[in-house]
């Protein structure tokens, strides 16, 4: 019997591993392709925008208490405590709809000064700047909200589940990016597809992290 808890142990932690790299790998792979064909897209000018929004979202993905979420699933399913589970996540959920909230209308608020004071954008480029900053808003706020539900997968040890989602995510997005750029869209619509796809993995996260559950 021991033997079978150990194999399937080993199972688990070897196919989590193998996911987990996959989600670097293949990202990382389509982004060499991709980078070169939106630099070409964009020019110079408009991809160094584009990198410093999504710059910005990548240092703001810190700001969430999903955290709590993998601490406590995990600890509550080991002491059978599974009724608390709930109400954590509702309370860390709130949370982060708060804080997210507070953050897209700072970020709305503060986006001319930011790009005329702060960034000091040329100004035939401001306006599309600050429409880059609100989308970037919203990228964040959504983010937020479905790292609750990240967090719920990997409180419950479903690195597997988490990887497959976040490796399907990376790659929708990157692709969609790939044949924007190739077909001569913008800046603007590079951005917004990025809130297209994360509203469609926000629903898939919530429906796995539900079924878990």
């Amino acid at each position: 019997m021991n033997e079978d808890v150990q194999k399937q142990t080993s199972q688990s932690v070897i196919r989590n591993v193998l996911y987990g790299s996959l989600a670097w790998l293949l990202p990382l792979g389509l982004g060499f392709v991709a980078t070169p064909v939106i630099v070409r897209s964009l020019g110079n000018h408009d991809y160094g925008i584009y990198a410093l929004v999504l710059g910005f979202i990548s240092y703001s993905f810190t700001f969430n208490f999903g955290r709590a979420i993998t601490k406590y699933i995990a600890e509550y399913r080991v002491t059978g405590e599974r009724e608390k589970i709930r109400a954590i996540i509702s309370a860390s959920f709130f949370l982060n709809i708060v804080v997210g909230l507070i953050g897209l209308a700072l970020m709305c608020l503060l986006a001319g000064w930011l790009v005329r004071s702060v960034l000091n954008i040329e100004q035939q480029d401001q306006e599309k700047t600050i429409i880059a900053i609100y989308i970037a808003s919203v990228v964040i706020f959504l983010w937020m909200l479905t790292q609750a539900f990240t967090s719920v997968l990997q409180g419950v040890q479903r690195f597997d589940i988490y990887s497959r989602i976040f490796t399907a995510n990376s790659f929708v997005v990157t692709l969609g990016n790939l044949l924007l750029a190739y077909f001569g869209f913008g800046l603007l619509a590079l951005l917004s597809w990025n809130v297209i796809v994360l509203t469609i993995f926000f629903v898939v996260y919530g429906i796995s992290a539900k079924k878990l559950l």
